[in-house]
């Protein structure tokens, strides 16, 4: 079983924020909705409603981006369940985050052995995707016959900038290694009708490990050269932590 470095989770600090934010709000709404059932003489006019609905609509709000950071830990929780499983000489670090040239880098998966130094880019979304690796923008069609759209940056393009900081990062550490950058897609509701030709795509958690083992792209890493980038990972880690 790998190694695990756990960093510190903002998602977590995100779904509960927004989840009592959501509850203060929904709070407000029904004690103002209250009053008005108490007093109809005063509260007559259909304008008077519209702090009960403002702070309806906040609180969906709310609530909805509590229900996508959590799908977001559920995704990050079950690649780290599939990751532990690569061999002993490995190391898996969730959550890292650090600055380098005033830019915020926080990448989901790195993991650090002899075939090299990956970062994975994991998604939970579901429905149908759609995009290309060249382009910036994809989409993600949600309902019925996709009627509802989302614009949907492209997660490639994200993992490979996140793989470049990483590397800018550790020759601050002295060590020039290349950074191999992959995309997690973890939700089996999730349908990919994209042109990404070599890019790395992973449709499924489960493989993760076959991924890491047999890559032929990352570069290869003798024992002393792996223990030293993974000491320098976990100091980036514990920086932020």
């Amino acid at each position: 079983m790998a190694r695990v470095y756990k960093g510190s989770n903002h998602l977590c600090r995100s779904v509960w924020r927004n989840w009592w934010s959501g509850m203060l709000c929904t709070v407000l709404c029904l004690g103002y909705t209250y009053l008005l059932w108490q007093d109809k003489v005063y509260y007559s006019h259909w304008y008077d409603v519209w702090p009960a609905v403002f702070c309806g609509l906040l609180a969906q709000c709310f609530f909805g981006k509590a229900a996508k950071y959590r799908a977001g830990m559920q995704g990050e929780r079950v690649s780290l369940k599939y990751a532990k499983n690569l061999p002993s000489d490995y190391y898996v670090f969730t959550n890292v985050m650090f600055r380098n040239a005033a830019r915020h880098t926080e990448i989901d998966l790195v993991i650090v052995g002899q075939t090299g130094v990956f970062v994975l880019e994991i998604k939970n979304h579901r429905g149908l995707i759609r995009g290309d690796a060249d382009k910036d923008e994809w989409t993600q069609h949600l309902g019925r016959h996709g009627k509802y759209i989302r614009p949907l940056y492209n997660p490639l393009r994200q993992a490979k900038r996140q793989a470049y900081n990483l590397a800018e990062a550790l020759r601050c550490h002295s060590i020039g290694v290349w950074v191999e950058s992959a995309v997690v897609f973890v939700n089996k509701a999730a349908i990919l009708e994209v042109k990404y030709r070599n890019r790395p795509i992973l449709t499924a958690p489960a493989q993760i490990c076959r991924f890491i083992l047999e890559n032929r792209y990352a570069q290869p890493l003798d024992h002393t050269m792996v223990k030293k980038i993974a000491e320098a990972i976990h100091t980036l880690q514990k920086r932020n932590h």
